[in-house]
């Protein structure tokens, strides 16, 4: 790491299960400063999100490193729903999808 260079840590806890949804506490680090974050992950947008091929907290984080590189963490909403990113970046979707590996063909 160069001088001057501040390393980003992203912190997911997973606070709340239902049938319908998750919730996890996200904590931001970049130096010395540090955002709080709520957020609320459904089920079925899990599904759709990641074909259920990694686990939820993983998706979480994954959405906030998109959003890291888009905007500063202070610029973050404190709680939302994982999938309001898409209002406001609308490549979220794609690009979160893209990310994840395709489910393993069927054995023959």
């Amino acid at each position: 790491m160069s001088a001057g260079t501040t390393t980003t840590d992203i912190v997911v806890r997973e606070t709340g299960s239902t049938h319908q949804a998750w919730t996890f506490n996200v904590d931001v680090y970049l130096g010395d400063d540090v955002t709080h974050h709520t957020v609320t992950l459904n089920r079925a947008d899990y599904q759709r999100l990641s074909s259920g091929q990694e686990d939820p907290d993983v998706l979480v984080r994954r959405s906030f490193e998109f959003l890291l590189q888009r905007e500063t963490a202070d610029k973050i909403l404190r709680s939302f729903n994982l999938t309001d990113i898409s209002q406001h970046f609308p490549d979220f979707e794609p690009v979160i999808k893209g990310h994840v590996p395709p489910p393993p063909a069927p054995s023959v």
